[in-house]
């Protein structure tokens, strides 16, 4: 293979690099917003105990299911910028058929005639 396949690759496996790392980053914000909205939710909510664990129980549900969507969405990233899209080939060259070659040297023969 020629260097560029080489570099298509480098650059396949930097932004497989950097969606994980922006993945990653969004995930600890979610996770963040979700602890803050907990403490937060602890000056407002009575501290009845039964009800402090729905509202930090819900918290974590929401913080679970952007997770998992932004696992979803990668994975399918990912997945798009591995497959191969439509390929740009050349015909190679075709050898004349003998007719070809035929009225070819028959148009020729004519024209030098």
């Amino acid at each position: 293979m020629g260097s560029g396949a080489s570099d298509y690759e480098k650059s396949i496996e930097q932004f497989e690099k950097n969606s994980l790392d922006l993945v990653r980053r969004t995930e600890e914000a979610a996770v963040d917003v979700a602890r803050k909205w907990a403490d937060d939710a602890m000056h407002v909510v009575p501290l009845e105990m039964r009800l402090l664990r729905q509202v930090l129980t819900d918290a974590f549900d929401i913080t679970e299911k952007v997770l998992k969507l932004q696992r979803e969405f990668l994975e399918r990233l990912v997945r798009a910028a591995r497959e191969p899209g439509t390929k740009v080939t050349t015909k190679p060259a075709t050898k004349p058929t003998s007719a070809a070659r035929t009225q070819a040297t028959t148009n020729l023969v004519r024209r030098a005639g």
